[in-house]
């Protein structure tokens, strides 16, 4: 909204904006960063408009695919910012399926391992992961989230809002058997 309103006090609205841009032009988070701050416009997150705007995953966003965004009505504007966090999640299950199974095999033997390294046993109730061994587990594998998108990832997991992942959630979100 704040990006819309700076071009329409600017432009007098969106079309006569695009009119006065490169319409071949595009931006990278950092050049869509710097373009920002020479635009005076202040978002809370850089990345997650980013994000919200390059739903192709491309890393870049065209004047065509800003403006697209612009036009949109609040409504269709969170709804498919809605469908970005949920493109997002699904790609981060798929690496986290991927690195656990290459790392340790299945999802019960990642669990075995942790309750031998806690000298605990995965049967009596102990079978389930904090949101900081969680975060944990993202590190060993390699896997670089925010904040925001760990806990996004966790909350999506953890389905009876336990607080805590067990066995069995981990395995249902990234349909391991």
């Amino acid at each position: 909204k704040r990006v819309a309103d700076y071009f329409k006090s600017r432009y007098g609205d969106l079309e006569n904006a695009l009119k006065n841009l490169d319409p071949d032009g595009e931006f990278d988070l950092y050049t869509f960063e710097a373009a920002l701050k020479k635009w005076g416009v202040q978002v809370d997150s850089v990345v997650e408009l980013f994000g919200h705007i390059d739903l192709d995953w491309s890393n870049t966003i065209s004047v065509h695919e800003l403006f697209q965004v612009l036009e949109l009505p609040m409504q269709e504007a969170q709804e498919r910012e809605e469908q970005r966090r949920n493109s997002e999640v699904s790609r981060i299950f798929e690496q986290l399926a991927k690195s656990i199974r290459h790392k340790f095999g299945s999802i019960a033997d990642y669990f075995a391992k942790e309750a031998l390294k806690h000298g605990t046993t995965a049967e009596g109730g102990h079978g389930e992961i904090s949101k900081g061994r969680f975060r944990g587990l993202l590190k060993d594998l390699g896997i670089d989230l925010d904040a925001t998108q760990a806990q996004r990832v966790f909350s999506k997991i953890d389905k009876n809002s336990s607080g805590s992942v067990s066995m069995q959630e981990l395995q249902n979100a990234l349909n391991f058997n």
